[in-house]
């Protein structure tokens, strides 16, 4: 879900210093029926897995709220209360979530939103998780790009955004748009440490 971007949160860890190539990326994207973070909030979850600039595998599930969707997040994602009503709870798929996640830097466009809505399902995530910011990114090294929304980034990318604001969809093409990103301006020769600048 596109949203304006959030305050981030205390300073997470650094980013170790090693080539990009030595990274593993979990590229999340979620859906929710709300904009406060807490148990019940999430619809769908997406995540894209990366290594070396390629997707290496991908996931997603509809979730069961606690609540109604509501009929403007219906009308923006096409997600119904009777889509969700047989989803599993996001407790239910916590541990795969957590699976997926693990050792990974955690990405995002516009991580700070979805960071503090996935910590509202699962306040056990560690805090100082290294995250990534899309957005950031694509300000600073696609000046030229017209606005640095998902579905701008990618049409000025020549990324197939598929459908937006579908959780895996997204999440898909914030990761193509996370490879694009880093073979500009020579990118590709950074190390994981020089990515800090981009955190949220």
């Amino acid at each position: 879900m596109s949203l304006p971007e959030t305050a981030p949160e205390a300073e997470p860890s650094l980013f170790p210093e090693v080539g990009i190539d030595s990274l593993r990326f979990a590229v999340v994207d979620l859906e929710t029926r709300n904009v406060c973070a807490g148990p019940g909030a999430v619809i769908e979850v997406g995540i894209a897995l990366m290594e070396r600039g390629e997707i290496t595998e991908e996931w997603g599930s509809l979730v069961r709220p606690s609540g109604p969707v509501g009929d403007w997040v219906s009308k923006l994602t096409g997600i119904t209360d009777e889509m969700v009503a047989g989803a599993p709870a996001f407790a239910e798929i916590a541990p795969k979530v957590e699976e997926m996640l693990r050792g990974r830097i955690f990405v995002a466009h516009n991580v700070s939103f979805d960071w503090k809505m996935i910590r509202g399902e699962m306040p056990g995530l560690p805090a100082r998780t290294p995250r990534l910011c899309t957005v950031r990114m694509g300000r600073a090294l696609v000046p030229e790009a017209p606005r640095h929304s998902l579905d701008v980034l990618c049409a000025f990318l020549g990324i197939d955004l598929g459908r937006h604001h579908r959780a895996l969809d997204d999440a898909r093409a914030a990761a193509k748009i996370l490879a694009a990103l880093l073979k500009r301006d020579g990118a590709e020769k950074w190390t994981a440490a020089q990515l800090a600048k981009f955190r949220a």
